[in-house]
């Protein structure tokens, strides 16, 4: 298994892409790595709009709502270092990972890699019991 910091610092180094890599498929990895379970249920897309359509076709309104199928939501101030944080964003909301520490949160997207602090997400799920 893959230790947290050295994913992320390895999620860092790669251009967004939708499908490949970006916010929700860069946390599912992650859940994949760490617990086995594939949050995405082998669903993968290539594009924004057919995430959106495989979303919809597994009853879930968009990519929070697929890790919400899989695993414990928690509060905000709940979550620690490898959980996966629902942070605000401009057009929808974005997915990131608790950094070690559990202070901050890693965050993707197009327009590269960030942290936020903690008290910024909206809530999360658990990633490990």
């Amino acid at each position: 298994m893959t230790d947290l910091q050295t994913y992320l610092d390895h999620a860092s180094a790669k251009p967004f892409a939708y499908g490949r890599h970006d916010c929700c498929t860069v946390a599912a990895r992650w859940v994949l790595l760490a617990t086995e379970r594939d949050v995405l249920q082998g669903h993968r897309y290539t594009s924004l709009a057919d995430g959106r359509r495989q979303m919809k076709a597994v009853g879930v309104k968009n990519h929070v709502g697929i890790f919400a199928l899989s695993l414990p939501k928690k509060p905000r101030l709940m979550l620690v270092a490898g959980d996966i944080a629902v942070m605000p964003g401009d057009r929808m909301a974005a997915l990131g990972i608790v950094q070690p520490g559990g202070e901050r949160v890693w965050c993707f997207g197009p327009d590269g890699v960030g942290s936020m602090p903690l008290t910024a997400a909206k809530y999360g799920f658990g990633v490990r019991a």
